[in-house]
């Protein structure tokens, strides 16, 4: 097996491969950087319809849905560009689990957000909004601290709106849950466009923070 990596590294083209990776990781940052932008757009443009819809249940369901599934697909799009990085193929795994389950509540609200509401419907939106905020958010935080590489930590380095990303999501569940049964259709579309200007203006400032303290390859 190292014979065939030193046939590699002694390879005439070996150069011309570095220059293709060299290529590659820039553009993968500026995919990155483009799709964090889209996020923070998404939540910002989401964040207002919640506040502004005069029919709070179906801004709860329906903006509710499609915000979802536009920013799952974001975020897995995210966990594509982050594995053409060294530095951030420890935060794919993340990406995927989030954007997966953004995607799966997104499709069963668009799915069953036609039953026309009742106690039970919105019990079980609420408790499903609950469990699924409570559980990424704490899988968030978890993977954080535990999938970081000791390099990293020890460098310093952190991909904090990952962090912030997760805290806001569980502090949506935890309002969700102390707030209950006391949770209304106005104070839940209050709690979820709150939400969403956080994420999109935490996603925003990620967007465009300068190269020098974005996180680089080792």
């Amino acid at each position: 097996m190292r014979s065939h990596f030193r046939v590699i590294e002694l390879c005439p083209c070996a150069d011309g491969l570095d220059w293709l990776r060299r290529f590659f990781i820039p553009t993968a940052m500026l995919v990155l950087r483009s799709l964090l932008l889209a996020r923070a757009l998404l939540g910002l443009y989401f964040g207002y319809r919640f506040a502004v819809s005069s029919d709070l249940a179906g801004a709860n369901v329906g903006i509710g849905a499609y915000y979802a599934l536009c920013d799952g697909l974001a975020v897995l799009l995210c966990g594509v560009a982050l594995n053409a990085r060294d530095s951030g193929r420890w935060l794919t795994g993340v990406c995927v689990v989030d954007g997966l389950l953004r995607v799966g509540w997104g499709a069963t609200l668009l799915t069953f957000g036609s039953i026309a509401p009742n106690v039970i419907w919105n019990t079980l939106f609420l408790a499903g909004l609950v469990v699924v905020s409570v559980v990424l958010g704490l899988f968030e935080t978890m993977y954080y601290f535990a999938a970081r590489s000791p390099g990293q930590r020890a460098a310093g380095r952190s991909e904090w709106p990952v962090l912030i990303a997760a805290l806001l999501t569980l502090a949506l569940g935890t309002c969700l849950v102390l707030g209950y049964p006391g949770v209304g259709e106005a104070d839940r579309a209050l709690l979820l466009s709150t939400y969403a200007f956080a994420l999109g203006a935490t996603m925003l400032v990620a967007a465009l923070r300068p190269q020098a303290n974005a996180p680089r390859a080792p």
